[in-house]
């Protein structure tokens, strides 16, 4: 399961990608990946409480 944890004003997300996670999940080698966080801060009003981190991009590989 992903961990969040704080770190003064950066929040730092843990995904471990292993050969379990890829096992159940129809990631095969070759395959490309796309991805961005989404997060909500309580201490913001909506509709400003929402951000998202930059993206990343990788491929899976053997």
């Amino acid at each position: 399961m992903p961990a969040a944890r704080s770190v003064k004003s950066m929040v730092i997300f843990v995904f471990a990608m292993t050969q379990a996670f890829l096992a159940a999940n129809p990631l095969t080698s070759g395959t490309a990946v796309r991805a961005q966080f989404l997060g909500r801060d309580n201490g913001f009003a909506a509709p400003d409480n929402v951000g998202m981190s930059d993206a990343i991009e990788f491929t899976v590989a053997p």
